[in-house]
């Protein structure tokens, strides 16, 4: 996928799909940040995962801190 983003880095659907795999993967910081150049590009698809994946960050961030 890092290849094809880098062959045309205006295609806005190679970062949703490298976004996907992040996120099945639960890297969701690289994920939020290719919704979001995505989401730049007006795909509404990206923006609206990009709401997605800041919501679980703050979720993460508030169990992880219950937990200490």
């Amino acid at each position: 996928m890092n290849a094809a983003i880098q062959s045309n880095p205006r295609s806005p659907y190679y970062f949703l799909h490298r976004a996907d795999i992040n996120m099945k993967l639960r890297n969701n910081e690289p994920a939020l940040k290719d919704y979001e150049k995505a989401c730049a590009m007006n795909v509404s698809w990206g923006c609206q995962r990009a709401q997605i994946v800041k919501q679980r960050v703050a979720e993460a961030q508030k169990s992880s801190s219950k937990m200490l």
